[in-house]
């Protein structure tokens, strides 16, 4: 590899990825810059074992986040521009949902972890489905 240069390697390849608990105004604002392919994430850890993984974009409407409690995954968050996406961690058939607002995700590819893919665009389901969230959280503990 002696003599390469950065235009002989095939950079499309390749993927490196940052993690720390921060990242300043310039490192975020480096992802922006065309042909360096690597991907930044924040990382905080709370007092009661939950860990978030928080993805940095290129695209600032754009955050995918992890929600780990006491090493097990939970679910996924992937904020959009009108609500977000919620994917639970669990098997398709292992909560309760009797109002059906989450969709069967074990037959087909997608981001999140889990079985259950819920799309939220308002305010009007929060409760049912934080008692969603609590499922999952009895079924991981």
């Amino acid at each position: 590899m002696k003599g390469e240069r950065r235009e002989d390697i095939d950079w499309s390849q390749s993927r490196v990825i940052f993690v720390s608990p921060s990242f300043n105004n310039y490192q975020k604002e480096s992802i922006n810059f065309k042909g360096l392919h690597f991907e930044l994430w924040d990382v905080k850890k709370f007092s009661n074992n939950t860990v978030f993984f928080n993805n940095i974009k290129q695209s600032k409407t754009v955050i995918d986040e992890i929600v780990v409690y006491n090493n097990k995954i939970m679910g996924d968050i992937h904020l959009q521009k009108r609500g977000l996406k919620l994917w639970l961690n669990t098997k398709f058939g292992a909560i309760d949902d009797s109002k059906g607002i989450a969709k069967d995700m074990s037959k087909t590819g997608h981001w999140g972890n889990g079985d259950y893919e819920i799309q939220i665009s308002d305010d009007e389901e929060l409760e049912y489905i934080f008692s969603l969230i609590k499922q999952v959280y009895k079924i991981k503990n």
